[in-house]
This record gives C-alpha cells, sequence and structure tokens, in this order.
C-alpha cells in the first residue's frame, strides 16, 4: 500500500505532528489536498512536498528554479502545448525524453506527448510554480492566459464604459 504524502512528510521530519493534525482538521472540512494544505499553512515548503510527491508516485523529481533546459530539448515541443499540458521537455536519458510536469496524477499527458513529440516519454516531477517560472523562461509569456485575465478585467466592470 502507498503511503500518505502526510506520513511520509512526517516521517522525514518535514513537519511535526501538530502541523499535520492542523492539515488534516481543515482537509475533513474543505476538499483540499493534504500537500498543498502543508505548504498552504506554511508548515512545509512547496518542494519538499513536491519531492516527497514524486517519491510516492515512483517518479524522479526536477528542480527547475535555477535550471533552464537546453534550446534543442525544449525546442521539441510548441509553446501552446506546452502550456495547455504545462509540461517541459527538461532532458534526455539513454533515447527517452525526460518531460517536467507538476502533478502526478497528470500521468495520461504521456499519451498525448508520445503522439506530439513522436517518441518514448518519461514524466519527472517539478513544483508548480518552479515549471511554470521554466515554462516562462523558455517559451515566454503565456499569452493565453494574458489574453483571458484582460478580457477578465474588462468584464470586472472596472473600464470605463464605451
Amino acid at each position: 500500500m502507498r503511503k500518505k504524502i502526510g506520513e511520509m512528510l512526517l516521517e522525514s521530519g518535514a513537519v511535526n505532528e501538530e502541523q499535520l493534525r492542523e492539515a488534516l482538521a481543515v482537509q475533513k472540512q474543505r476538499s483540499v489536498l493534504m500537500g498543498e494544505q502543508l505548504i498552504a499553512q506554511g508548515a512545509c515548503d512547496e518542494v519538499t512536498v513536491y519531492r516527497a510527491l514524486a517519491k510516492q508516485s515512483n517518479m524522479a523529481f526536477v528542480d527547475l528554479v535555477y535550471r533552464t533546459p537546453a534550446e534543442r530539448i525544449t525546442s521539441l515541443l510548441a509553446t501552446q502545448a506546452a502550456y495547455e499540458l504545462t509540461a517541459l521537455p527538461v532532458a534526455e536519458k539513454d533515447g527517452v525524453l525526460l518531460v517536467a510536469i507538476s502533478d502526478p496524477r497528470q500521468a495520461v499527458a504521456v499519451d498525448t506527448l508520445n503522439f506530439l513529440l513522436d517518441r518514448e516519454i518519461r514524466l519527472v516531477l517539478a513544483s508548480p510554480s518552479s515549471l511554470m517560472a521554466a515554462l516562462e523562461r523558455v517559451y515566454g509569456p503565456n499569452e493565453a492566459r494574458a489574453k483571458t485575465s484582460a478580457a477578465a478585467r474588462a468584464e470586472d466592470g472596472d473600464d470605463a464604459p464605451i
């Protein structure tokens, strides 16, 4: 049986029992993932939680905070697809392309990536904030998100009527 993320973080000393109990109490009231709750309450940092999630999911973890993958690797995936899948090619190892994602439940993305890239893919896990920052460093700002945000601001009524 797979260990729960809270148990893993407790055993590693990343959180204490009181912090875990507090997160469990919140989790019972709201539908929130344990790791996300521990981050929100300041009990644990994002990288520590995602390293534990990678271990729980039998995935490698990649820290993209200070690392930008080579352009010959990132250019394999189109910008729109990278943002839509929240995925970033990070390395190639023994003919297998390593692609970072931030949600281990997103494993179905491997089929889409296999199709788009026509090659063998292995998913690795990165923290959400480091993955988004790396996507922006590699591909530039997400134009679709910027347009959606601008449209939402226009609908908020803050703009002068036309």
